[in-house]
């Protein structure tokens, strides 16, 4: 009777909840609780989260995937029209084709933009009110760059650019500062490049058509588009503009860089250079899309990949020097790269997004430059916070804002842990139970990184099926998300008796359990803060819906209440987290095709990563929904658990006994190279094709049909692809005589002139390739001090030839046709006079045996050609002849 009286008079006590008075221990009243049944009312509310969750991921789709509607080529020509852009897209890649540098493609596209450039001028002229300018180059220079971790040289001849500037006359003409709008109309290897970035001219020419056709349109300043001609060869073309020392660039004031990265749109803000900058485009753009979160991903080198904004950024060192915004299409990914990048791939609507997006950005920037001097440029304030709410609308605020607000859910945090325990004498006994609450949190993201990760790698080992669920992505969540929900939920289950122990009341459970999570996201947004990573408002997001989702339950007291009430305040997190991290998972699927196989454990690796992204994601978008429903099953939590295990392993089983894990549409990327071997006269040794697979499934797989003997590896076969060699699985098998290309079997290098300044030796040095191609040149030496090439000598972190110990100069070039001998000189200690030059290009003109080989591949390998491979190696100081001792003999490889 008198625990009885005890409880009933507890409500007296308790009619204004607290923080504090939430985790007060009943040990007593506990044993009977637990051993009560579960509310049926409570247990009919769980299916409901879980369709209310539901109900969200498919309201994230519909918004990833929205696009306005599509204006056709007979739309009023004061706007812009997708249908008229994609005109401009089935020229470039159905009547022109494949437009890599060094090809007769890439300057048929040259001359095409020149046409269509000269023909908007014209009609410029024509309005009156817009000069409008026209002019081409043909850029040669060199770069230091950091490409996949590896330090090279990007040298480059003969590129081709193409600039319009039109300018306001008369007394619209307000300010003389250029916004400048770039994008790249080559394409690369196995590619016709509708996306990327055939897409992205034809937008920037239809806005450039709007511009001149539309009289109500007042410039506020001179916009110049420049159509590069070199990107896909390391962003050379862009280098050589901004470097040129042309007339039009000292006044450009920022840039807009345009890329894709898929078919599926959306054009997507991942990148900026002056918060100023993102702030216009967000208040500009129509249908805004971006996180800062793709840009930190970037910067931090998780993402081994670059744009022309390297080239034009001033946060880039001295390779840049502009504010600016790089946007790309990042879904669709699969088709990235591939013979499936074509106009039929575009999903519609995505370029009548962009245009509109790009053109109300590029007058807001315009307008701004017009209206005073830009703030100067400082490393501070390079960058901003920015993200898009479900694509309804943008914010953006600064680094120094960002530290305030992203701090402010641990400081609150701190600041209710104190109220706490302030004057009770039992602050142990009060935070213990936020603790292990914590702790599970902690454990429960753990478990959701590495279970699915570790069953990727059981499923892909055990079945020898490696990416087995690749042409069908919705199958890789079907596998991946149900143990990923019992990978979050398990901590709750293996512990449960010891989170409940100290938490006696109906809905107090939930509330520690929100305010143990809130304690480990603050943290993690701090962290972010510490570490000047922008993407800490995601985090900071969920810590102050938890924080609240606390005090809400702290007030209630109903748990059904309390529930559906934290469930509520948890959605402003979600809508923040779920589309970006949706996005995220769609592209990442897709880019699957490219990921490189591991040098160990090949065939797992991908598997397992997909797995721990899987996991990640879902824990990141659950937040605190999963030890709330935890708390709603109790006991039966172990029982739900099982049936979702089951269910993963009837889905691993039935998706690891698809015959091929690609189809037409989901390609797989087969690299192929045609060598043929020469002693020093040019006589034909031996042939060989080199076939490579950038994914852990195994080559033979795309070489069933192929009945060709196997040959044993080759030293350095993929020079030509440096430094990605290393994630390259190959095979070698015997070829046929190549054909002669067009001047001779033989890169030639010989030295012109040789002279000695002291302890200086400097070489002057002719390299003539067989025809216009791309290729990576290695100058090994311990004496090499200057060369023309470069301000500053670079030289390979790993030896190219492991047994080397002398310094490796690693060094990428491209040409086009007419430019195809180079000129340059070295200079070296006359100590260590010893120069050793080895040199792979890659003639890139498909030949009649290539066709053939790839004729018998099958249907759903896209295919990534380097023709013909002329592979001049190794040469003494005087590079002249090979020396015997040196263990290399004289090859070229055509």
């Amino acid at each position: 009777m008198a625990e009885l009286r005890q409880r009933k008079s507890a409500p007296d006590n308790s009619k204004v909840p607290s923080y504090s008075t939430s985790v007060e221990a009943d040990g007593r009243a506990g044993t009977r609780r637990q051993r009560q049944k579960d509310s049926p009312l409570l247990l009919f509310v769980a299916p409901l989260i879980v369709l209310f969750n539901v109900a969200l991921v498919a309201f994230s789709v519909t918004r990833i995937y929205s696009t306005p509607p599509v204006l056709p080529a007979n739309a009023p020509s004061e706007v812009f029209s997708e249908a008229r852009a994609l005109n401009t897209v089935k020229d470039l890649t159905e009547t022109i084709g494949y437009r890599l540098v060094s090809t007769k493609g890439v300057d048929e596209a040259h001359q095409y933009m020149l046409q269509q450039t000269r023909q908007l001028a014209a009609q410029a002229k024509k309005r009156g009110s817009i000069n409008a300018e026209v002019e081409e180059q043909r850029v040669s220079g060199g770069v230091n760059l950091e490409y996949f971790h590896a330090p090279i040289g990007s040298l480059y001849q003969g590129l081709g650019n193409v600039m319009l500037r039109l300018e306001p006359t008369g007394q619209q003409a307000v300010g003389n500062t250029t916004v400048l709008l770039n994008a790249h109309y080559d394409s690369t290897l196995g590619s016709p490049g509708a996306a990327d970035c055939a897409s992205c001219v034809a937008v920037l020419l239809e806005i450039a058509r709007v511009l001149v056709s539309d009289p109500t349109i007042q410039l506020p300043g001179p916009i110049l588009f420049l159509f590069n001609g070199g990107e896909e060869s390391l962003m050379q073309a862009a280098h050589g503009f901004v470097h040129s020392g042309h007339r039009w660039v000292k006044d450009i004031g920022v840039f807009i860089n345009l890329e894709a990265t898929g078919s599926g749109g959306p054009d997507t803000l991942f990148q900026h250079t002056a918060g100023w900058t993102a702030q216009t485009y967000a208040a500009a753009a129509k249908y805004p899309r971006g996180s800062v979160f793709l840009q930190d991903v970037f910067e931090a080198g998780f993402i081994p990949s670059d744009t022309d904004y390297r080239m034009f950024s001033a946060a880039t060192g001295q390779l840049g020097q502009w504010p600016g915004l790089d946007i790309a299409h990042i879904l669709d990914s699969a088709s990235y790269h591939t013979k499936q990048d074509n106009l039929q791939r575009l999903r519609p609507g995505i370029l009548q997004a962009m245009g509109e997006n790009t053109m109300a950005a590029m007058l807001a920037l315009s307008q701004r430059l017009a209206s005073g001097p830009a703030p100067s440029y400082t490393p501070s304030k390079a960058k901003s916070v920015f993200f898009d709410v479900a694509g309804y609308f943008m914010v953006t605020y600064s680094m120094d804002i960002a530290t305030m607000i992203h701090l402010a859910p641990l400081v609150l945090m701190m600041l209710v842990l104190t109220t706490m325990t302030k004057g009770t004498g039992q602050t142990l006994s009060k935070l213990l139970p936020i603790g292990k609450q914590a702790g599970l949190s902690a454990a429960s993201f753990l478990c959701a990184v590495t279970i699915p990760a570790v069953t990727g790698a059981l499923r892909s080992g055990l079945s020898g099926n490696p990416m087995a669920y690749y042409s069908s992505p919705p199958l890789q969540y079907t596998i991946y998300l149900p143990i990923a929900l019992v990978a979050t939920a398990l901590p709750y289950a293996l512990f449960h008796s010891a989170s409940q122990a100290h938490l006696k009341e109906g809905h107090r459970p939930l509330q520690t359990a929100l305010l143990g999570f809130a304690l480990v996201i603050s943290a993690v947004a701090g962290l972010a803060v510490a570490l000047g990573f922008g993407s800490g408002y995601l985090f900071a997001a969920w810590g102050m819906c938890a924080i609240a989702a606390a005090g809400f339950v702290s007030v209630v007291q109903q748990p059904l209440i309390a529930l559906l009430g934290s469930m509520v305040l948890a959605l402003p997190a979600q809508l923040l987290c779920l589309p970006l991290s949706l996005s995220l998972l769609i592209h990442c699927v897709g880019k699957a095709n490219m990921a490189g196989a591991a040098p160990v454990a090949q065939t797992l690796v991908l598997d397992t990563v997909s797995g721990a992204l899987i996991g990640a994601f879902t824990w990141w978008n659950l937040g605190f929904i999963a030890p709330a429903l935890a708390f709603v099953y109790k006991r039966k939590l172990p029982a739900v658990l099982a049936a979702l295990s089951l269910f993963c392993f009837i889905t691993c089983v039935l998706a690891s006994c698809a015959p091929t894990a690609y189809s037409d549409t989901m390609p797989k990327r087969v690299v192929l190279q045609h060598h043929n071997r020469h002693d020093a006269a040019g006589t034909i040794l031996a042939t060989r094709w080199t076939v490579a697979a950038v994914d852990s499934v195994p080559i033979d797989r795309a070489l069933r049909s192929i009945n060709l003997t196997s040959l044993p590896p080759m030293d350095n076969a993929w020079q030509t692809f440096f430094p990605l060699g290393a994630i390259l699985q190959t095979v070698h098998f015997e070829a046929p005589l190549p054909q002669v290309p067009h001047k001779g079997p033989l890169t030639t290098v010989k030295v012109t002139k040789e002279t000695t300044h002291g302890s200086v030796r400097r070489l002057e040095v002719e390299m003539q390739l067989p025809a216009a191609g791309w290729g990576v040149m290695n100058i090994t030496s311990a004496g090499l001090q200057v060369w023309s090439f470069t301000d500053t000598v670079t030289f390979a972190a790993q030896p190219v030839y492991p047994k080397s110990e002398t310094k490796q100069h690693m060094l990428r070039f491209a040409c086009n046709q007419g430019y195809d001998k180079w000129n340059f000189w070295l200079e070296v200690n006359v100590n260590q006079p010893e120069v050793w030059l080895d040199v792979a290009a890659s003639l890139l003109e498909p030949s009649d045996a290539i066709r053939e080989f790839v004729s018998q591949l099958p249907s759903w390998a896209s295919e990534v050609l380097l023709p013909r491979i002329s592979h001049l190696g190794s040469c003494d100081g005087n590079l002249g002849s090979c020396h015997k001792a040196s263990n290399r003999a004289i090859m070229c490889f055509l």
